[in-house]
């Protein structure tokens, strides 16, 4: 679904991908009980791939890309990039 539309950066990592990589953001929380913030993504309840809620990571130039294919019935540069 994303290399058609040219997301070459785009994927769903898993958690060793993502802690491996120096060019992934990680998500930062707060602990409630503490107050201390911490890196959300090394922890085991950080989202990893297969969950429904997503876990894909993008730049914000790639998601613009998929927005535009969005709003043009699934075409990027009027190629058909969805099912339709």
């Amino acid at each position: 679904m994303f290399a058609p539309a040219g997301m070459k950066r785009t994927d769903f990592y898993t958690r060793p991908q993502i802690l491996a990589a120096d060019d992934i953001a990680h998500s930062y929380t707060t602990d409630r009980r503490t107050g201390e913030r911490y890196d959300f993504t090394a922890s085991e309840r950080a989202p990893f791939v297969g969950l429904p809620a997503g876990g894909s990571y993008s730049t914000t130039g790639e998601l613009l890309k998929f927005v535009q294919a969005l709003r043009e019935d699934g075409k990027l540069e009027r190629r058909l990039i969805t099912g339709g």
